[in-house]
């Protein structure tokens, strides 16, 4: 998680760093561009009132002793004004460990699935654009656990959730867009892991529909 934290802060200084050479150039010099990729001069988009959009996002840990997660976000909203998003987003996953005979932990199959509201604000009309993101919504856990005697145990849980989210968003054109968001998730504690509140960093594509 600390490499996708490091990934936000750096490309946001990245943007800050063209900012400031751009605001040293000389009078008239008011387009700055690298490779054609990327311009300080706003481009057209479709993040105009009355747009639609859909998305996928995700991302996936596979790991030995501390097992493996995966978690994918299908989302759908509407432009109520200018870069301002409102929608319904469904992250749905599965965390799966195999504890072995000396493991202090427990086997797990845990299915999360977490349907929520979402806002997004896209600050800039530039073609690289930060976001800001809030999602509420509710918190559903189905699975199973190995219990001490090898039976295996029913895992129920269900209960409120929300978080808060910063991203970027690489307009190759007005139409799509290819997405990084880091978010932190809040619900009720939980013994179990949940594999769409531990996974914060997700990488994704957004299509945007007049």
């Amino acid at each position: 998680m600390h490499k996708a934290l490091f990934f936000i802060t750096a490309a946001n200084f990245f943007l800050v760093s063209i900012f400031q050479s751009n605001a040293q150039t000389k009078p008239g010099a008011n387009n700055l561009s690298l490779s054609g990729a990327y311009s300080d001069k706003p481009v057209l988009d479709r993040l105009q009132k009355s747009n639609r959009s859909v998305g996928l996002h995700g991302f996936a840990e596979i790991g030995g002793y501390i097992g493996s997660t995966w978690s994918l976000t299908p989302q759908a909203g509407y432009f109520v004004a200018r870069r301002l998003i409102t929608g319904l987003a469904i992250p749905f996953g599965k965390y799966s460990l195999d504890a072995g005979p000396l493991s202090t932990d427990r086997s797990q199959r845990i299915f999360s699935f977490a349907p929520e509201a979402y806002a997004r604000y896209y600050i800039a009309d530039i073609r690289v654009k930060p976001f800001i993101q809030l999602t509420g919504g509710g918190a559903f856990q189905r699975g199973r656990y190995q219990a001490i005697d090898q039976s295996w145990e029913k895992i129920r849980r269900v209960g409120p959730t929300g978080g808060v989210g910063i991203g970027l968003s690489w307009f190759p054109s007005k139409s799509w867009a290819i997405e990084g968001i880091y978010s932190r998730k809040f619900s009720t504690p939980s013994r179990w892991k949940d594999a769409n509140e531990s996974l914060r960093f997700r990488m994704g594509v957004s299509i945007f529909l007049n």
